[in-house]
């Protein structure tokens, strides 16, 4: 799978495929990357979808949030939690604005985790379809 990707400009069941993602949750993101893009004009790209237990160790070795292995939306096949980009060093008010549109989208932003001084998720770049039972 590819580095990054922008959400608006692939097919649904083809990204879905690429990222082994389910369906229902890339709908979702995409709709959301696109009324983004409308209101900032930004294009909103994956980053993670799917990942190995060893993938899931590494990045929680570099400090990036995760959930345990058996709790991790990036973990069920397919997939229900994606890492998304908003380009390079996003204000508050883009990450917020992203998160809008997600929670309007039925997304749960943020991987339930904790938020900062100002209700943004400390792992704003995480969206699923809700917790992993």
């Amino acid at each position: 799978m590819p580095a990054r990707e922008v959400l608006t400009d692939a097919d649904t069941c083809d990204i879905a495929r690429r990222w082994r993602v389910d369906p229902e949750t890339i709908e979702r993101v995409q709709a959301a990357a696109a009324s983004f893009f409308v209101e900032t004009g930004r294009q909103v790209w994956i980053i993670s979808g799917w990942r190995s237990a060893a993938q899931q160790r590494g990045l929680s070795r570099k400090g990036r949030p995760t959930a345990r292995d058996d709790l991790s939306t990036h973990r069920s096949c397919p997939a229900t939690g994606v890492d998304v980009s908003l380009g390079s060093l996003p204000s508050g008010f883009l990450k917020a604005t992203w998160g809008r549109f997600t929670l309007i989208e039925g997304l749960r932003w943020g991987g339930g985790g904790g938020v900062d001084e100002a209700g943004i998720p400390l792992d704003w770049q995480h969206v699923d379809l809700g917790p992993r039972r």
